[in-house]
């Protein structure tokens, strides 16, 4: 806990970010992700192997953008900066580990990107009672011939809700909108997108003691994925917080379904 909290008084990041609470879910990732290394790997694999198949489907292999490139346990940097001219990591904040594992390479780039379009709105609705108008999903995926979502379009709306709940600005309604708005904004943007798309999500949270299954819940608050984007189809489950790391009797597991969407170009 010691180590956990000098790093984040001590690493560099926007204010916003700070505050609403990334920084935090970050450095905590990567202990659990350490903590939980045995139970993590089968899900790391199935991940890194779905992305390596994505990648040598691409006829075209200038450009890989990787949204949501968080600790980088899930994504075979190795593979994707042999295959592709140029690889772009994208997320909210790059900890030091991800900035000292990209200057090992030449052609990887790393880009602070809100992917929801929703961090600078709702800070300055919290902070200065502003009207918020719902976001638009910005995805920077020009020239790009392969786009990875890994893991991350089910967490997007999560710190956003944990700080607007907080601060009383919205009601569950408003809140539960807001949610699915900005997962289907995400998926629309994939859906769109011409070139090669892996998406890896989790569309099942699962409470478990022994194999009795405690409570359920969607990760996706009742948004779908696209049906075009549903090829390739892989289903697997991921250990993601195995007693007693978040319960003392109680296993958190999530469903993982992957996708491989050909170019349409």
């Amino acid at each position: 806990m010691l180590v956990e909290l000098y790093r984040y008084l001590t690493t560099p990041c926007p204010r916003p970010v700070r505050d609403m609470g990334y920084l935090k879910e970050m450095i905590g990732l990567e202990a659990r992700a350490r903590r939980c290394k045995n139970a993590w790997q089968p899900h790391l694999e199935l991940s890194r192997a779905l992305i390596i198949e994505a990648a040598w489907s691409c006829q075209r292999r200038r450009r890989v953008v990787v949204l949501g490139s968080g600790g980088l346990f899930d994504i075979p940097l190795d593979d994707l900066c042999e295959l592709f001219a140029d690889v772009v990591l994208i997320d909210i904040l790059h900890l030091p580990a991800v900035r000292a594992a990209a200057a090992r390479y030449g052609n990887v780039t790393l880009q602070e990107h809100d992917l929801a379009a929703v961090i600078d709105p709702l800070y300055r609705q919290v902070r200065e009672a502003t009207p918020m108008a719902l976001p638009d999903a910005d995805l920077p995926l020009d020239g790009a011939d392969l786009v990875i979502s890994a893991n991350v379009v089910s967490q997007l709306p999560v710190i956003p809700l944990a700080y607007a709940g907080q601060a009383g600005r919205h009601s569950a309604a408003g809140l539960s909108v807001l949610a699915k708005t900005l997962i289907e904004a995400h998926l629309a943007a994939l859906a769109a997108f011409p070139g090669v798309v892996c998406l890896i999500t989790e569309v099942e949270h699962l409470i478990l003691a022994g194999e009795t299954i405690v409570s359920r819940s969607d990760p996706l608050r009742g948004a779908v994925v696209p049906a075009h984007l549903g090829h390739n189809r892989r289903f697997w489950d991921w250990d993601f917080a195995p007693r007693p790391e978040r319960h003392k009797h109680q296993d958190r597991r999530y469903r993982i379904e992957g996708f491989i969407r050909p170019s349409n170009i």
